[in-house]
């Protein structure tokens, strides 16, 4: 991997950073939210979560203006539950740090995997565990 030669300072603070979480009274104020989106109690989880219907128009976004987030993190990990019976899409937009902009897309509804200078799609398994 490239973080080998990254230095600790040049991370926001330590070795990881929290960018959402649906605890808390209003957590989607920093998102643009289009379609069904509502913030539920998950017995599962013993926490709040993000309840998303399921449809092409139906999306979350961060941040909520066309910023960017600017994060310098190694790793980026999230945490999901997916129902089985619907397709999922997943949009990641990265630079380096030299501005280079590459696009990042996985779909439980791809077939194939495509990959250009600046763009990546790329299927997700169609029975990912639930």
């Amino acid at each position: 991997f490239f973080f080998f030669g990254w230095q600790r300072s040049m991370f926001q603070g330590g070795d990881f950073v929290e960018v959402f979480s649906a605890a808390g009274s209003h957590p989607t104020a920093k998102c643009k939210l289009s379609g069904g989106v509502r913030k539920v109690y998950s017995n599962r989880i013993k926490s709040f979560a993000l309840a998303l219907e399921p449809g092409a128009s139906t999306a979350l976004r961060l941040p909520k203006d066309d910023g960017k987030l600017g994060l310098t993190q190694g790793l980026l990990v999230l945490q999901l539950c997916l129902d089985a019976e619907h397709p999922f899409s997943v949009e990641i937009c990265l630079s380096s740090p030299r501005l280079s902009r590459q696009r990042l897309v996985l779909s439980t509804s791809l077939r194939e995997t495509k990959v250009s200078a600046h763009h990546i799609r790329s299927p997700l398994p169609a029975t990912l565990p639930r």
